[in-house]
């Protein structure tokens, strides 16, 4: 039989004409076709009634919650952000404050260390003078000590 006999025959199947490319088909009648039985677990789909078992407004209800989450979540994400900012201008300001104070404790320990550095002078002077006032006179060897002459 020629395609256009195969698929114009009463007796050909739409599954003998899809498999008009292959030598070995078999053409079965129409008549001989056992119809396939619904699967009793697969659920009926009825296009018309599709819509009808949609709940739209959990649907909605879900969306309004997300955009809720949504907006509180940019709310707080912004409280934080003020906050930091907040936090960093008290940093840097804290951070000037004890520059500020470093930097007059170091003028302190510098004026001290000169103060302390001239107290060491003035004390070697001192001590320089109190060994020289009261020190004996050393005699030469052959002297009468001049305390004991003056005893005797």
């Amino acid at each position: 039989m020629t395609e256009n006999a195969l698929r114009d025959h009463p007796t050909t199947s739409a599954a003998a004409w899809l498999m008009r490319g292959r030598a070995d088909a078999v053409l079965v009648p129409v008549e001989n076709l056992v119809p396939l039985k619904p699967v009793p677990d697969a659920p009926q789909v009825d296009e018309a009634a599709a819509p009808d078992r949609r709940n739209w407004s959990s649907t909605l209800d879900l969306i309004h919650e997300a955009t809720a989450a949504i907006r509180i979540s940019e709310e707080r994400s912004s409280e934080l952000e003020k906050e930091l900012r907040v936090t960093v201008a008290q940093a840097i300001e804290r951070e000037q404050v004890l520059e500020g104070k470093l930097a007059k404790s170091e003028t302190r320990a510098e004026l001290a260390e000169k103060r302390a550095s001239e107290a060491e002078e003035w004390l070697a002077r001192l001590h320089e003078a109190v060994v020289a006032g009261f020190t004996r006179a050393t005699r030469e060897p052959g002297q009468p000590d001049p305390i004991q002459s003056s005893v005797a």
